[in-house]
């Protein structure tokens, strides 16, 4: 017998958790009380998530987002780092030394986040709901596109700890809002409101906090059971390639992804001529 696709879906984390929405959705929420800070536990966990995604050839789209537990009447998407379970880090990482996954450990594997997501090989969105800071702000911009709560504050907080940011944000910002806008959040350590952060192009769109589930789940549900699962997957990729690439080299990937994509197109061409709904195959991520 060959191995579980699927169990990862089964496990019990602690300090995430899983909800499935039809068969191709998945959301993927920090749950560590009062408010969803990061830690090792939550790193490893998540870890183990996205090979899960990738490997599941069921899951077509996942969505980040929070336990909705309001403290102290907020909402939190997640507030950081959990900054007593990281402060000894530095005086000793032996709690590294079981970690399976070669890494760099100039930062000990923390950092490498936002690649693990990106491997899915699928379209994710971050589903904002609530205050994002350091380590959530950074996971609020690793998804392919941000959905926000109208109270969703963020900021990248890492400066005012000492550090620089972990989860790829001075990778991605700079990429969404420019070096000079990104420059000045990256090493202020300031917290916007979502209208700026609308206004910058940090997140997409914005919605009243009890609308953001349903719209969310929209743009979810095109990815995952209408729209084309091959070919968004390669123009996902053609895009984070495109980001390192000159022309030239770009439109010979172009040329190289477009191979892959005939079911895609087959399929599209025929639902088209023969005025129906296309229904798309897909067999998860290829390594």
């Amino acid at each position: 017998m060959g191995a579980d696709l699927k169990a990862w879906r089964k496990k019990k984390y602690g300090t995430v958790t899983l909800e499935m929405v039809g068969n191709h959705i998945v959301i993927v929420y920090f749950d560590n009380p009062p408010v969803n800070a990061g830690n090792i536990q939550m790193v490893r966990e998540l870890d183990e998530i996205w090979l899960g995604i990738r490997e599941d050839g069921d899951i077509r789209c996942s969505i980040v987002s929070g336990v909705d537990t309001p403290y102290k009447g907020k909402h939190y998407f997640c507030a950081g780092a959990d900054v007593k379970a990281w402060s000894g880090r530095d005086r000793g990482i032996n709690e590294f030394e079981d970690y399976t996954i070669p890494r760099p450990m100039i930062f000990p594997r923390h950092a490498y986040e936002c690649e693990a997501c990106y491997n899915t090989g699928k379209p994710s969105i971050a589903m904002v709901n609530g205050t994002a800071v350091g380590f959530g702000a950074d996971w609020a911009i690793q998804c392919d596109i941000t959905l926000a709560a109208e109270d969703a504050r963020i900021g990248w907080v890492y400066i005012l700890r000492g550090i620089a940011p972990y989860e790829g944000g001075t990778w991605l910002l700079p990429r969404r809002i420019g070096v000079n806008r990104a420059m000045e959040l990256l090493t202020t350590g300031e917290i916007i409101d979502a209208q700026e952060a609308f206004r910058l192009g940090i997140y997409n769109k914005i919605y009243p906090h009890d609308q953001l589930r349903e719209a969310t789940l929209e743009y979810a549900q095109w990815y995952a059971e209408k729209g084309p699962p091959l070919a968004l997957g390669a123009t996902r990729s053609l895009v984070y390639m495109g980001l390192q690439q000159g022309l030239r080299e770009h439109l010979e990937a172009v040329e190289m992804a477009q191979g892959n994509l005939w079911p895609d197109r087959e399929e599209a061409m025929l639902a088209w001529v023969e005025k129906r709904d296309p229904k798309y195959k897909y067999g998860g991520a290829k390594r």
